[in-house]
């Protein structure tokens, strides 16, 4: 799974964008309790966890200065 670069356009883009993370977070807690036997499959599932948060961090963050264009010292 590649990891990408999420930036805040506008309010539904960044709900819709937020929606797809924890949604495809939620599946890898699924997938990592259903797999919990086989420690390759966990360690892929953690590793794509991990691109997620990252990714979601890089999103929060570019809304944060969206927000604060122009208006935040």
């Amino acid at each position: 799974m590649a990891a990408q670069r999420f930036l805040f356009a506008d309010v539904d883009g960044f709900v819709d964008d937020v929606v797809h993370i924890s949604d495809a977070l939620s599946n890898l807690a699924y997938l990592i309790e259903l797999d919990a036997g086989n420690p390759v499959l966990v360690r892929q599932y953690a590793l794509q966890a991990e691109q997620l948060l990252q990714a979601l961090g890089s999103l929060v963050q570019s809304a944060e200065a969206g927000a604060c264009a122009g208006s935040c010292s």
